[in-house]
């Protein structure tokens, strides 16, 4: 007859391990502090603190013969440890458990001295670090694993001379103004690990995602889809619709192409601040009146909380940009938070 030590896993009683039956049950054993057991990436309630310090195995001890000894090792997984196991009673057995090589990649749960208590652990909140940036109507707090950064539509199109923005008879330089603090921020963001997306404006080659009311709107010579400065006017894929070189994103950051003024309307961008876990948003771009402001009051009926950094968004009408700041952060913040770009530096 042979003695086989099992350990929690494999208990008696259990259909997984119906190769069990027959043998004769001898008892619950614990092991030397020098086995230890994990499930499914998490501690394994089969272990416990032994006064000498480490962890013990809890398991059973069977008595059976050769022929069923044979059936139960040959039924086992090839990755379970089967050989010499030392019991806590000094005693030396055979075992089938968990194997010992593995034991560095498992959690030692010693200090918390019970299982149970390692588990209300794991499933109590982190503590986050909250961070600050000086802000108006009142201090910004964020948590930076989950805040992102948007820059919102700083396209060629819009920003840079001889494209359709000036073509329509706008002064570009108050949009230009807007760049290089975008691009101080962005840099803190990406040194920071912020999550950085960027939005752009426009529309598919066949024009079928363009609504009729916003194509016929301005009345001008040309409209969302006639050839531009930069090429087809707004539309995916053309020079003019590109990001400006100075804020191009890089590898994984990622780029929502927007059909309309919101950055949510038609595109994954919740989703994919969702899957972050992101609350929070720094949101720089333009135009502050249309195309920020929009994104920033969808954002705040999602439950985002979002900055809009001042000197980092614009309009062609300075007066617009003032107001829509002013917008934002008025009745206590009805929309959001306002900073300069050198706080949100500071702050990241």
């Amino acid at each position: 007859m042979k003695t086989l030590f099992v350990n929690g896993t494999l208990m008696r009683g259990l259909e997984l391990h119906g190769n069990l039956a027959g043998a004769e049950f001898l008892g619950e054993f614990k092991t030397s502090p020098r086995y230890r057991l994990h499930s499914i990436d998490d501690i394994h309630p089969g272990m416990f603190e032994t006064e000498e310090g480490g962890v013990a195995v809890t398991g059973e001890l069977y008595r059976m013969d050769e022929d069923l000894r044979r059936r139960v090792e040959a039924g086992e997984p090839p990755h379970l440890y089967i050989g010499a196991v030392s019991l806590e009673d000094g005693r030396v057995v055979d075992g089938v458990l968990f194997p010992k090589a593995e034991a560095v990649k498992h959690p030692d749960i010693s200090k918390w001295g019970d299982w149970r208590l390692y588990i209300n652990t794991k499933h109590q909140k982190a503590e986050r670090p909250m961070k600050h940036i000086d802000a108006e109507p009142y201090e910004f707090d964020f948590e930076p694993s989950r805040t992102a950064l948007v820059i919102i539509d700083m396209q060629r199109d819009f920003l840079e001379p001889g494209g359709f923005g000036e073509m329509l008879g706008n002064d570009v330089s108050h949009l230009r103004s807007t760049i290089e603090p975008t691009k101080r921020v962005l840099d803190a963001a990406r040194r920071a690990g912020l999550l950085v997306i960027h939005t752009r404006e426009g529309h598919a080659a066949h024009l079928r995602d363009l609504q009729e009311n916003k194509r016929i709107r301005g009345r001008g010579d040309r409209t969302i889809g006639d050839m531009g400065p930069m090429g087809r006017i707004l539309v995916r894929g053309e020079e003019g619709h590109d990001i400006i070189p100075e804020l191009y994103p890089q590898e994984g950051e990622p780029v929502i192409d927007k059909p309309g003024k919101d950055a949510f309307y038609a595109t994954d961008l919740e989703h994919i601040l969702r899957q972050r876990d992101i609350r929070y948003l720094i949101v720089c771009g333009v135009t502050t009146e249309v195309c920020v402001h929009t994104t920033v009051r969808a954002a705040n009926d999602r439950g985002f909380e979002c900055l809009v950094v001042a000197d980092a968004t614009g309009s062609y009408f300075p007066e617009f940009r003032r107001v829509g700041l002013d917008m934002i952060k008025a009745q206590g913040g009805i929309f959001g938070w306002v900073a300069d770009s050198g706080d949100v530096v500071k702050a990241l």
